[in-house]
């Protein structure tokens, strides 16, 4: 249906934007019809014969956000009809706003901000709270690169991952970026930017949306990633150029900006949390020192080995690692799938609202490698994610205590995996930085699953909450078993000497929390200082396993002890009886 506009002053500010200013614009006008001004603006829009197109659904609207508001009983025992006549009154077209769409001659009636964005936004509740939705709402999110990063984008806006937008790209939508980009062939040679903001605003007018119509430059990085009030909150980073990317993540570094970067192979996402760190090395040090400055005139040989340095071509895809080869002697640039962009979109806007609203998602490069087709299997049970969230209560004995893993225990916890003598009593090769940040997630994600197996905890000095260590439950999957795993202490830690007694915590813990019956340990034979700890923790002896694991390319044998609930509780400190006593109120949060 569509409504009158009502009639109001000439005016005198209001002046149609000539054809070619409608052919570039992207940003719409939205206008208030309660105002004169704004009438007058829409009586003469309405008279030059623009709209090619009024869509009114304002009623449909309102009864939706009715429905949004009180969904036990939105029309208050009335008609539909009724409850929505009440909320426009006499005067329909006069409430909300119109929006005005120059480059495609739309003109579209609305609900007021407030009451659009809680009626877009509603079926993201209650994975998305109404409090974390307006969170969101408040970021301000800078994308660079708008091949992958216009889906990017889109998702973001979509979801309401964001409420400003900085949009940069120097190029024009060709032929070959419809494989991927969402546009139609009436738009080819149309600015990426344009086109990108033009889709974000259509599904939301009331975005606040900058461009950068020549891609990020010299003149122009500091701008983008903002100062003071208007620095960026978060920055997806998409572009080929290597200058752009290094200079990008300087000044990101700098203002301490998160950046995501997805590389459209394989689900492989780049987080590198600098709101947390602020010394990391970009590209999480896979490029040592090397500057912008350094990768300012590289040719096009060296920008690929550099892009390749950046995205580690081992972890890429066989083709793609090929392909990056191939560039300008076979292949005119490298590929890149719809079903890559629209995957590394999902994974982009999943991953900014996790840190955006807090969660403690530590720097790494994550996969979210998609199966193969195959036979269906169930989830198994440790690996389902519902339910509360199982974590661990500070655990405190007289020389040390346990405590769950948080985002800033990341740098210590990667030291432990990377060094060499740590591991070699750990039962796992020394890792290298990128598997230990990627260790470090799964071991952070650990409360989040559901039954939990998995018990990774930072060991820290009573009085200091730094990670000075670890120790480690692993819950078997039969009986009321368990086994302990993880002690490692870091050389020079204040608590060394007495690493037993985080085992100890941990055992109160498992006979006393989860009800375990048996926890058992393990060290390798040739680890002459373990029977002593195994001892001080209440464990006794019961065998050797030949040739148990292999690592450092040797098998080693290793010396197994355990022991029971009713003869480790007849043991147990008062401190550790105040933990086995006190499981009953001990509430999973």
């Amino acid at each position: 249906m569509t409504h009158s506009v009502e009639s109001g002053p000439a005016p005198d500010h209001f002046v149609l934007p000539s054809t070619r200013e409608e052919s570039e614009s992207f940003r719409p006008l939205v206008l208030d019809p309660a105002r004169p001004d704004d009438a007058a603006a829409l009586t003469a829009l309405r008279d030059s014969g623009r709209p090619r197109e009024i869509h009114d659904r304002i009623e449909d609207q309102v009864e939706e956000l009715l429905h949004c508001l009180a969904p036990h009983d939105p029309f208050a025992a009335g008609s539909p009809a009724d409850a929505v006549a009440d909320v426009l009154g006499d005067r329909p077209a006069a409430y909300g706003r119109w929006i005005w769409y120059p480059w495609s001659g739309r003109l579209v009636h609305l609900l007021p901000e407030a009451e659009f964005r809680l009626v877009r936004t509603d079926r993201n509740r209650d994975k998305i709270t109404r409090e974390q939705q307006q969170d969101l709402l408040r970021r301000r999110v800078g994308v660079i690169g708008l091949s992958v990063g216009s889906s990017a984008a889109l998702t973001c806006a979509m979801e309401g991952v964001g409420g400003a937008f900085r949009l940069a790209d120097f190029d024009r939508l060709g032929l070959s970026n419809l494989n991927r980009l969402r546009a139609g062939v009436h738009e080819l040679g149309l600015e990426k930017s344009v086109l990108c903001a033009r889709r974000m605003y259509e599904l939301d007018p009331y975005l606040d949306i900058e461009i950068h119509r020549g891609g990020v430059t010299e003149e122009t990085v500091e701008d983008f990633i903002g100062d003071g009030d208007h620095t960026l909150d978060l920055l997806v980073e998409e572009c080929d150029t290597p200058w752009v990317k290094v200079a990008a993540r300087e000044h990101a570094r700098r203002r301490r900006v998160p950046v995501l970067m997805d590389t459209n192979d394989r689900g492989l996402l780049d987080i590198e949390r600098f709101d947390l760190e602020p010394d990391r090395p970009l590209f999480h040090g896979r490029t040592g020192a090397t500057t912008a400055d350094d990768v300012r005139d590289l040719d096009r040989d060296e920008a690929i080995r550099f892009l390749l340095t950046v995205v580690d071509e081992r972890r890429l895809s066989p083709a793609m690692s090929d392909a990056l080869t191939r560039v300008g002697r076979t292949l005119s640039s490298w590929p890149q799938l719809a079903s890559g962009v629209m995957l590394g979109a999902a994974l982009v806007t999943d991953t900014a609202r996790r840190v955006l609203l807090g969660e403690p998602l530590p720097s790494g490069r994550p996969f979210h490698r998609p199966r193969h087709p195959g036979p269906r299997r169930a989830l198994p049970a440790r690996t389902a994610r519902s339910g509360p969230v199982n974590r661990v209560p500070e655990l405190r004995g007289e020389h040390l205590r346990l405590r769950e893993l948080h985002a800033g225990d990341h740098e210590a916890f990667a030291r432990i995996l990377t060094h060499r003598v740590l591991t070699r009593y750990l039962g796992i090769d020394r890792m290298d930085a990128g598997q230990a940040h990627t260790a470090f997630a799964q071991s952070l994600a650990q409360p989040h699953t559901h039954p939990r197996r998995k018990y990774t905890l930072a060991v820290c000095a009573p009085d200091d909450d730094a990670l000075v260590g670890t120790m480690g439950l692993l819950v078997e999957e039969y009986g009321s078993n368990a086994m302990l795993t993880s002690l490692a202490l870091l050389p020079g830690a204040p608590v060394r000497g007495h690493g037993h007694e985080a085992g100890r915590l941990l055992m109160a813990y498992g006979f006393g929390h989860l009800r375990l019956h048996r926890i058992w340990a393990g060290h390798r034979s040739d680890h002459h200082f373990m029977p002593q700890v195994m001892h001080a923790a209440g464990l006794r002896p019961e065998a050797t396993l030949r040739q148990l694991f292999r690592t450092q390319g040797c098998w080693h044998d290793v010396t197994t002890y355990a022991t029971v609930a009713p003869e480790w509780k007849s043991q147990a400190t008062p401190r550790e009886l105040a933990i086995l006593d006190g499981a009953a109120h001990l509430d999973r949060v």
